[in-house]
């Protein structure tokens, strides 16, 4: 059995070795579970062998990139989706079945084209179209429309559904298939120490304690809302509240956000750390105080449930499957009142609070212990299998 995976996201390589800026290294070896060998149809870009030690490496064990052009802009799409038409008809010819990632411009034209030769495929839905697209300025709102649109009739036309949430997507982008809910985050292990330590951390904060609030995400994508967060220090800031240091774990272009930060004199609390390969980002979730997951879109952020098993205190945006996670007191709304919500938040921790929201993040985080998710995932592939290879 040969697979093939459309994945618009973009892998980057260096001396026949790929890596990524996030997802676990062993990400797409789960498909050899039912599946002999593997095609990765990606964008791919080289990189240096300097920024190779702040990525994490992709294990492509019995696995073969296909590289394939952006069709990300307008610009890209005139000029290369005949091209990409082509490659992907050629691959799936090669292939037993497909796995499409939705939302994505690759999987919405590999579904036509595979339904026209009649090959079987799976849609897992990791986000939602509408709103990455609409929070991406003026270009991304021209597009939202017609992508939303693709991604509904892409579900809905899909045998086999895997949504990450257990109810926004699924709300959003239904399916007249079969379905199941399984997050893309694997939580290997749950180590009762980690809480223990964060409850002393907490215990032992002096009354003026600077507290380290943190947020993953690329820093060039406005989407993610740092910039929420950079405002509401500030806003904290003139009312004479400086005990507040934010850190930020991402690449790309930080331009934008420095300059906002010198701009409303916060500076000097804004630290762009940029990317960390797993096993360090891990450690740093353990050196912060609270984590915050500001984005205007979001699927189920790894980051967060990665963040609340090491009992961190959360807060997070009040979209996507952010609300599924956090208690309902710790969420904000996006819209006009979102810098004076987010500071209402941070200057509403304290001890007893932080100690609660530790121990309930801690516990909360345990349903997407690595043995739960995987079982349920390959029951799913199986049946997946069971109902096209009889």
């Amino acid at each position: 059995m040969k697979c093939l995976i459309c994945h618009d996201s973009k892998l980057y390589y260096y001396n026949y070795r790929y890596y990524k800026t996030t997802m676990s290294g062993t990400h797409y070896a789960r498909y050899l579970q039912i599946s002999n060998s593997l095609k990765l149809l990606m964008r791919t870009e080289p990189v240096n062998i300097e920024d190779t030690s702040k990525l994490n490496e992709v294990s492509l064990t019995n696995t073969e990139i296909v590289s394939c052009p952006s069709i990300m802009t307008l610009k890209d799409l005139l000029k290369n989706k005949q091209k990409v038409k082509k490659i992907i008809s050629n691959e799936i010819d090669t292939v037993d079945f497909l796995v499409l990632k939705a939302p994505g411009f690759y999987a919405n034209i590999a579904a036509k084209l595979a339904q026209k030769k009649q090959k079987p495929y799976i849609v897992e839905v990791g986000g939602c179209a509408w709103d990455a697209l609409w929070n991406h300025g003026l270009k991304g709102k021209l597009i939202a429309p017609i992508h939303y649109y693709k991604t509904k009739q892409l579900v809905s036309e899909a045998t086999h559904v895997l949504y990450v949430t257990k109810e926004f997507l699924q709300k959003r982008y239904p399916t007249r298939g079969k379905s199941v809910n399984c997050s893309n985050v694997e939580l290997l292990s749950f180590d009762e120490q980690t809480l223990i330590n964060r409850i002393s951390k907490i215990k032992n904060y002096s009354d003026d304690q600077v507290l380290v609030i943190g947020t993953v995400g690329p820093v060039d994508v406005k989407y993610k809302g740092q910039q929420f967060i950079i405002k509401a220090l500030a806003h904290l800031k003139n009312q004479g509240i400086k005990n507040f240091e934010y850190q930020l774990v991402g690449g790309g272009d930080n331009s934008y956000l420095f300059s906002l930060a010198n701009k409303l004199k916060v500076n000097r609390q804004v630290r762009f750390i940029g990317t960390m390969p797993h096993e360090k980002l891990m450690n740093w979730f353990e050196e912060i105080d609270i984590y915050a997951q500001p984005s205007l879109t979001e699927g189920l952020p790894r980051a967060l449930i990665e963040a609340m098993s090491k009992g961190l205190p959360s807060v997070g945006t009040r979209v996507g499957g952010i609300p599924e996670l956090l208690d309902k007191n710790l969420t904000f709304r996006k819209g006009k009142t979102i810098i004076n919500e987010i500071e209402k938040l941070f200057t509403s921790f304290n001890k007893k609070n932080m100690l609660q929201q530790a121990k309930r993040n801690f516990n909360e985080s345990k349903k997407y212990d690595s043995n739960i998710i995987r079982k349920r995932r390959e029951d799913f592939y199986r049946s997946f299998i069971k109902d096209n290879f009889k």
